[in-house]
């Protein structure tokens, strides 16, 4: 379903969805965060910080999740937030791969414009 509604466009509708299985205490993993990316990039700052209350609560977090809460944060104009992440993910010993590459390459233009 999170899926459904993410591919479809309908961010308020995924999100609910995501509330209802919280709140129906259903884990959430890195495949409902991979089906999030799509639909929260240049987000509000509510939709972010959900997201980033997901991640925090999930039980194992993957190179997969680690990937789509960096994006988020990159793709929502907030580098200091993806460069804090990708510290905590480096001292748990994951390995960035090619997808994190190409997520995290806009962090030099955001950097180059602000400082």
């Amino acid at each position: 379903m999170v899926t459904g509604y993410a591919q479809s466009g309908r961010i308020d509708d995924t999100l609910e969805f995501c509330k209802e299985m919280g709140s129906l205490r259903l884990k959430l993993d890195a495949v409902t965060m991979a089906s999030l990316l799509s639909v929260v990039n240049n987000t509000s700052l509510e939709n972010v910080s959900y997201v980033k209350k997901i991640f925090s609560n999930l039980a194992k977090k993957n190179l997969v999740s680690w990937n789509v809460m960096i994006d988020v944060y990159v793709n929502s104009s907030m580098p200091i937030e993806a460069v804090d992440l990708y510290s905590q993910m480096d001292m748990q010993g994951i390995e960035p791969d090619a997808i994190f590459v190409a997520s995290v390459f806009p962090l030099v233009e955001i950097f180059q414009l602000c400082c």
